[in-house]
């Protein structure tokens, strides 16, 4: 008889759809949060899994949890650190290839350059590749809750770096914040 266990564990996979600021593990959360003097509720790995009930479920409940994660990112290292953790979980996984969204708004508010998050971000999947055998690519993400001219800017900054990045999307809070919203992103993005 089949074990279907292992057959899903063997089996090659793709990981289409992650945000990799949401990749970041209690552990290393902690330790960045030290590194970068950023100051979080939780002291222990224990109370981030505890806090990590999000009581309601609806999605500005998870993004207050979210950015308040991702606030102790503030180096490109940190990217490097949190994709190369995430690609190492993924051959563990068996999983061969991933598409990573990210989310330099944010990053770019908390103090980084483009260039240092897409340098952060590309290293570690280039090292992922070599060291994990998982290929990645790059999907970067405009907020739905910022302007869209902000977007827009962004695709400006983006530019000089379009050939790591495969694509372009939305993330954030939905409540009033539709795709047609950012036709202008969107229309940039494809020139």
């Amino acid at each position: 008889m089949l074990d279907m266990r292992s057959f899903i564990g063997n089996m090659p996979k793709a990981e289409l759809h992650l945000h990799i600021e949401g990749a970041i593990q209690p552990t290393m959360l902690l330790e960045m949060a030290q590194r970068n003097g950023i100051d979080i509720p939780y002291k222990a790995e224990a109370e981030l899994l505890a806090a990590q009930d999000y009581g309601h479920p609806h999605l500005a409940n998870f993004l207050r949890h979210h950015y308040e994660r991702v606030g102790v990112i503030r180096t490109g290292k940190d990217l490097y650190d949190i994709s190369l953790a995430f690609l190492k979980r993924c051959q563990i996984e068996n999983i061969r290839y991933v598409e990573l969204m990210f989310d330099p708004q944010v990053h770019l508010d908390q103090g980084l350059t483009f260039e240092e998050v897409i340098e952060g971000l590309q290293e570690g999947c280039e090292e992922g590749a070599r060291t994990c055998d998982v290929s990645s690519n790059l999907i970067m993400c405009a907020n739905r809750d910022r302007p869209p001219e902000d977007a827009v800017r962004m695709l400006d900054l983006a530019a000089p770096y379009r050939k790591y990045i495969i694509g372009v999307g939305l993330d954030s809070d939905e409540q009033d914040n539709p795709p047609p919203k950012f036709i202008e992103f969107f229309h940039r993005a494809h020139k």
